[in-house]
């Protein structure tokens, strides 16, 4: 009886080995630069837009992401960018672990942002995309510091520039909608 104690103990300690080391090789370089790559063109396909950046740091036991560094710009060889922003900081959802990513908290440093939302945009950038659309997303709390926003709509509020702003937001985390119970007759 003892004898087989002590080898699942042994089992049990080679299995927490063995994820550590997967969790130390998960923040190598070149897993970081791969997710990186992945991150960028999952997005840049989801979205229609070209998202790009130059660092991608991660913490799996934490389940925070940060990027330095990051530009979205319209489709096309000279797309006009959308949003820059110098250090992006993100906490994730622990629903993130089983597929379905979900943002906590969004912090952004050297934010600037331009929302075109006239129709003539996309012509001009030589696409033909529809115009820029405001995305809908939820997150628990975002800091944005030193942002300027830039907003174009010449059929309502003309030309908006914000410069050197900063905003902090809480509002409800993100969460999922609970499922109607089903009503049994």
């Amino acid at each position: 009886m003892k004898r087989g104690v002590i080898r699942w103990a042994w089992r049990l300690l080679a299995l927490a080995a063995c994820a550590g080391l997967l969790v130390v090789l998960a923040h190598t370089p070149p897993v970081r630069a791969f997710a990186l790559s992945q991150v960028m063109s999952r997005l840049s396909a989801a979205t229609g837009l070209a998202f790009a950046a130059s660092r991608l740091e991660f913490d799996v036991l934490r389940l925070t992401a940060a990027v330095e560094d990051l530009r979205i710009r319209r489709p096309g060889p000279d797309g006009a960018p959308v949003f820059r922003a110098r250090h992006v900081r993100m906490g994730l959802n622990r629903r993130t672990l089983s597929g379905s990513p979900e943002v906590e908290w969004v912090e952004a440093d050297g934010l600037s942002l331009v929302i075109d939302m006239s129709a003539a945009a996309p012509q001009a950038a030589g696409s033909d995309a529809s115009p820029f659309r405001v995305p809908v997303f939820a997150a628990g709390r975002v800091a944005l510091r030193h942002a300027d926003i830039e907003v174009i709509d010449p059929d309502g509020i003309g030309h908006l520039a914000v410069r050197d702003v900063s905003l902090d937001a809480t509002g409800g985390a993100s969460r999922r909608r609970p499922r109607p119970a089903a009503r049994h007759a």
